[in-house]
């Protein structure tokens, strides 16, 4: 519920924080650095966890007819580094468990922004955090009528329909699309179905976040990686499908596909299938990453497009399982 941001000012660089406060919006100093280079990450960092720790709070869990508030279990892992691993368990929902994945990822941000920085920039933002922490727990006591928990900090104003968190831009993992896209293939999973699918979205989003091609694009909702290298013509893409309950995708599957160009003067988008890499086991993380990794350019897609049947795409250990069409060489 706080929003933070930096600006230069004699010759440093303040890291601000802003909240809602008894008597309105009020910035205080969470502390100062040189660069802004170094500034950035640690409010990027800080951002989204603000957002992350306090979007849940606010939203209801919709599924099945419910009307249910989500697990504040998240919160600890805010002044508890030891807690941090409980983030990549569990099987509440497709959504907050994704929103957990993002939490996880904007602390290990804020960790790694701060490793090298003076122990007096730690000790203040570790501050900062204990202070969010502390000011949520107050707000939603009085909000549930509960005792108020022991913290003597200053006063942040929650609101659970407007939260005071910079996500609408930039964390689309917040939205209600994007929980209520979830919640609809979610709906009528066995509990160990679900618990499987919270398992195949840990390993996409890791890859996603592992993975440093920039022209990957990851459709949490779909369960999906896409994956389009730049080059002339820019016919073919890659798909990795993890399984999805309920539907005709059962096993991982990476495949090829080619850009159908007479659809485009209608204006629309689709692909027609090359070949299909349907894997006989849960892939690992570093198998999925340096696939995605080695698609540099248009010429390696074209080339592993060729590949035969029983043969394994050269560099990978996927092996094609079947092939829908030939792919003539451009170059």
């Amino acid at each position: 519920m706080t929003i933070y941001s930096w600006h230069r000012t004699r010759g440093k660089v303040q890291i601000l924080a802003s909240s809602v406060g008894p008597e309105g919006v009020s910035s205080v100093t969470v502390t100062s650095v040189d660069e802004e280079s170094t500034a950035a990450p640690l409010v990027d960092a800080l951002n989204r966890i603000s957002a992350t720790a306090t979007i849940p709070l606010g939203v209801r869990d919709e599924r099945e007819r419910r009307f249910d508030s989500y697990p504040r279990d998240h919160l600890r892992a805010l002044v508890d580094s030891q807690y941090r691993d409980t983030l990549l368990v569990g099987s509440h929902s497709l959504w907050y468990e994704f929103v957990k994945l993002h939490l996880h990822g904007a602390l290990t941000d804020l960790d790694e922004a701060l490793r090298t920085m003076p122990a007096p920039v730690r000790t203040a933002v570790q501050d900062e955090l204990v202070a969010e922490h502390g000011a949520l727990l107050v707000e939603l006591a009085e909000y549930e009528g509960a005792p108020a928990p022991d913290y003597t900090g200053p006063i942040r104003r929650w609101d659970d329909d407007y939260p005071f968190v910079p996500h609408a831009g930039g964390m689309p993992a917040l939205s209600n699309r994007t929980r209520k896209g979830f919640d609809r293939w979610e709906k009528g999973l066995s509990a160990e179905d679900l618990a499987e699918a919270v398992d195949h979205l840990r390993m996409l989003f890791d890859v996603a976040h592992s993975s440093t091609n920039e022209n990957l694009q990851f459709d949490e909702v779909d369960f999906s990686i896409f994956v389009e290298p730049v080059g002339e013509g820019r016919t073919l893409f890659l798909t990795i499908d993890a399984p999805k309950s309920g539907t005709e995708r059962d096993r991982w599957t990476v495949s090829i596909s080619r850009w159908d160009n007479d659809l485009e003067d209608d204006g629309g988008a689709s692909g027609d299938s090359v070949l299909d890499c349907v894997l006989p086991a849960v892939p690992s993380r570093e198998e999925l990453v340096a696939v995605v990794d080695a698609l540099t350019d248009q010429q390696t897609l074209e080339t592993w497009a060729h590949t035969a049947v029983g043969a394994a795409l050269p560099g990978t250990s996927f092996t094609v399982t079947r092939r829908y069409l030939e792919v003539v060489h451009t170059s």
